[in-house]
């Protein structure tokens, strides 16, 4: 499979073709043996490296991130292959809206970053988000081949929502202009996909309720708070 801008994309075609990623990636038999191993592969990637460089960091972030969509990619196929052909359309909607955060709340992290596109740091940086994302989602996707969903840590979502306004809004209050249309975007993007996500599980475990609505709204509520002003 081919991926777009220097290996930062999760493509459309790897979703909607089913088609397993192809590493092509082991260079060397320490590499080939991370990449059998996903726990701290980045860590283990450096450490291994001859030069601990921002050249090895680059290099070992992209394997790290290649691996993660390798094995979403894999997830993603074991737990469509277990559905119906409506549950097979929800979850390509659901997994088709999660691409578009992804890109939508990366335009909106690097906004936040003193980071050029030139920089010799940013492959590095914008493939560890993907990766980052990309993990969290198969830990998702994961539960869902197993029969299970992910439990909240609250039964009560009108409390958490109204949490998240009010991060939300305190996160935007302390953004420029600029930085609040994409905050914005990537608020409009997570819901759709949250919404979409939760219409899936809702109808793949109709006794869910309102845990997913709950569960990624928790969830939201912690990446946004990592973001408010510290005092002081």
């Amino acid at each position: 499979m081919k991926h777009q801008t220097f290996f930062g994309y999760l493509t459309l075609s790897s979703i909607l073709m089913l088609t397993p990623v192809k590493l092509g990636l082991a260079q060397t038999s320490n590499e080939f043996q991370l990449a059998q191993n996903p726990d701290n592969f980045y860590q283990e990637c450096f450490r291994n490296s001859k030069n601990k460089n921002q050249g090895d960091m680059t290099r070992c972030a992209q394997l790290d991130y290649q691996q993660a969509d390798k094995t979403l990619n894999q997830v993603y196929q074991q737990l469509r292959s277990q559905l119906p052909n409506t549950g097979k359309e929800l979850l390509k909607d659901a997994q088709l809206k999660w691409i578009s955060f992804r890109e939508n709340e990366w335009v909106f992290s690097l906004s936040r970053m003193r980071l050029g596109t030139g920089s010799s740091m940013y492959p590095s940086v914008k493939v560890a988000f993907y990766s980052d994302l990309a993990k969290k989602r198969t830990v998702e996707l994961q539960a869902y081949v197993r029969g299970q969903t992910l439990p909240p840590n609250s039964g009560n979502y009108q409390a958490v929502d109204r949490h998240l306004n009010q991060v939300y809004q305190q996160v935007r209050s302390s953004l420029g202009e600029q930085q609040q249309l994409k905050l914005k975007s990537a608020q409009i993007a997570w819901l759709e996909f949250r919404d979409t996500s939760c219409e899936f599980e809702s109808y793949h475990f109709p006794n869910s309720n309102n845990s997913c609505l709950t569960r990624l709204t928790e969830q939201r509520v912690e990446t946004l708070s990592r973001l408010l002003p510290r005092n002081g």
